[in-house]
C-alpha cells in the first residue's frame, strides 16, 4: 500500500478498486489463456497418437475445471482475484512443462517463455506473487529436468530460458501494477476535487477545465507507459522524434546510433519552440537493454513535460527539474526506499539565432570553431542518483558562426573494448574526430562507422552507442 494513500474511507474506496480492476484483469486472462489452452489441443491431434492425446487432453479439461471453479468463487467475490491468477500462472505452466519432461521435445520449451512473457501483461498484482510463482515453477521444472533429462540436455532445449523467463517478466508485473494503482489513486482524488468544486459555483467552469485537462495528461501518460511495457522496443522507435528535427538545428548532420542489445539506453531528444529556439539533448542512461529502455522513456517523458508542456528555457533548470522529479518518479526521496544508482548522463543544449546554451550532467561539449577545438565539461553530478547530495548544474553560452561543428555523445563508442583487449578511449576517438572535421558529415559517420568495425573486430559490443554531429 503507498503511503501516499490517506487512512479511512479514502483508503477502502483505493483498495475496493484496485480489486476490482485485478478481478477484471484475472477473470479475462484466465478465460483467453483456458481458450488457447484448449484449442491447442487441436493441433496436437495432428502430430500424436490418439492414446497420447487423449491423455493431454483429458489433462487440460482438468486444469481448465479447476480454472473455471476458482474463476466462479473469484466472481462470485467469495475469493480474492489473486487465487485466480495463481490458478492459471501455475496450472498451465505446470502442463507444459509436464509434457516436455514427459515429451523431452525441445519445442515446448518455447511455448513455456511465451506463457511466461503473456502471464506478465494479464495478471494485476504485487511483483512478490509472480516472484513466488517464479520459484515454485522454476524449481519443480528444474528438479525434475535435472533428473529425468539431464541438465546438458536440459541447456540444449533452451531449459535456461525456461528458468530465466518467469523472473525476467517481474518488472513487466511491477510497472504495469504500479501505473495502474496510481491511475487509481489519482481518479479518486479528481473525484474528490470534483465534489469540492460543485459546493464553489463561481468556480465550477475553470475547476472543470483543469480537470479535463488533467484527465486527459493522466490518459495520455498512462497510456505511453503501459503501451511502453508491452511493446518495448516498437514505441522507444516511435518515440524518437524523427532524424529529420535534427535538420532544423543545423545544415549539415549525422547521427549514429547502435544499441548494444535490441533496447537502447541511449537516447537523443529534440524540440523546436514557437520563439525560434530549438533544444537538443543527448543522454546515456544506466544499464541497456529493457533496464535502460524503460529510462529512456522516462527521460523523454520528463523532458517533453518540463520543456515543451511547462515551456522552461533554461538548461540547468530543465536538468535540476529533470533530477527532482526522476528522483521522485524512482521513490529515491522516500525513507525507507532502497536507494539505487539508475539515472542518466545528459548534456542538454538550446539553440538560439547566434547563441548556443548548455548545461551538461557528466557529458562534455566539443566545438570546433574556426580552426580552433574547444571541449566543455559538464557538471559531475549524473540526473537521478540520489548518492550525491547538493547537486549544481551550470550553464554556458557561447556564440556560433556558419561553418561551427559540434559533437555530442554518450560513452559507449568511447568504452568499446577491441581486438587488443583495451578500450576505445576519449583521446583515440578525439583524434579520430579531429581528423574528420572538415569532412562531410555524412561521410564522417561512414569513417566513425569503419573506425569503429576495425577496432572491435570480433569483440561483443559492450554498451550502446549515440554521436551526433551538427555543422551550423
Amino acid at each position: 500500500m503507498d503511503d501516499s494513500v490517506p487512512s479511512g474511507n479514502f483508503q477502502q474506496q483505493y483498495l475496493n478498486e484496485l480489486t476490482e480492476q485485478t478481478r477484471r484483469y484475472h477473470l479475462i486472462g484466465s478465460v483467453v489463456f483456458s481458450i488457447g489452452f484448449l484449442l491447442f489441443s487441436i493441433a496436437e491431434y495432428l502430430t500424436r497418437t490418439r492414446e497420447v492425446w487423449l491423455h493431454y487432453t483429458l489433462i487440460r479439461i482438468a486444469c481448465v475445471a479447476v480454472i473455471a471453479v476458482v474463476g466462479v468463487l473469484v466472481w462470485k467475490r467469495r475469493l480474492h482475484p489473486n487465487a485466480l491468477g495463481y490458478a492459471y500462472s501455475l496450472l498451465i505452466p505446470l502442463f507444459i512443462i509436464y509434457m516436455h519432461l514427459n515429451d523431452r521435445l525441445g519445442g515446448v520449451i518455447p511455448s513455456l517463455i511465451l506463457v511466461y512473457f503473456i502471464h506478465g501483461f494479464s495478471v494485476l498484482w504485487h511483483w512478490r506473487h509472480s516472484l513466488v510463482v517464479a520459484i515454485l515453477l522454476t524449481s519443480i521444472h528444474g528438479f525434475f529436468a535435472l533428473r529425468l533429462i539431464g541438465a546438458q540436455e536440459f541447456a540444449n532445449q533452451n531449459g535456461t530460458w525456461a528458468i530465466i523467463s518467469p523472473f525476467a517478466v517481474m518488472g513487466v508485473v511491477a510497472y504495469r501494477y504500479r501505473f495502474i494503482s496510481e491511475e487509481i489513486l489519482l481518479r479518486l482524488q479528481l473525484q474528490q476535487s470534483n465534489q469540492t468544486i460543485k459546493q464553489q459555483a463561481e468556480e465550477v467552469e475553470q475547476q472543470n477545465r483543469q480537470i479535463h485537462e488533467q484527465r486527459e495528461l493522466l490518459a495520455r501518460a498512462y497510456q505511453q507507459l503501459t503501451d511502453s511495457v508491452r511493446h518495448a522496443k516498437r514505441i522507444q522507435v516511435a518515440m524518437h522524434p524523427p532524424t529529420e528535427s535534427i535538420a532544423q538545428l543545423a545544415s549539415e548532420y549525422f547521427l549514429l546510433e547502435k544499441a548494444k542489445d535490441t533496447i537502447s539506453g541511449d537516447f537523443f531528444w529534440t524540440a523546436h519552440m514557437p520563439n525560434g529556439s530549438s533544444f537538443i539533448a543527448v543522454a546515456d542512461c544506466t544499464g541497456h537493454g529493457v533496464p535502460g529502455g524503460f529510462m529512456t522513456m522516462m527521460g523523454n517523458f520528463l523532458l517533453n513535460q518540463i520543456v515543451v508542456n511547462e515551456e522552461e528555457t533554461q538548461p540547468a533548470t530543465i536538468l535540476e527539474e529533470l533530477d527532482r522529479r526522476l528522483l521522485k518518479l524512482l521513490r529515491q526521496n522516500e525513507p525507507n526506499q532502497v536507494k539505487i544508482a539508475d539515472g542518466m548522463d545528459i548534456l542538454l543544449l538550446r539553440k538560439d539565432a547566434n547563441t548556443l546554451t548548455f548545461a551538461s550532467a557528466r557529458r562534455p561539449l566539443w566545438l570546433f570553431q574556426q580552426g580552433e577545438w574547444k571541449e566543455f565539461k559538464g557538471s559531475p553530478y549524473p540526473i537521478g542518483d540520489n548518492f550525491f547530495t547538493d547537486k549544481v548544474f551550470f550553464q554556458q553560452t557561447v556564440a556560433y558562426t556558419a561553418g561551427d561543428v559540434l559533437y555530442l555523445f554518450s560513452d559507449g563508442y568511447i568504452d568499446q573494448f577491441g581486438t587488443t583487449g583495451k578500450r576505445f578511449t576519449t583521446k583515440r576517438f578525439r583524434e579520430l574526430v579531429h581528423n574528420l572535421v572538415a569532412k562531410p558529415m555524412t561521410e564522417q559517420m561512414m569513417h566513425l562507422q569503419q573506425a569503429m568495425q576495425n577496432w572491435q573486430g570480433n569483440e561483443p559490443q559492450t554498451d550502446d552507442w549515440l554521436i551526433v554531429g551538427l555543422r551550423f
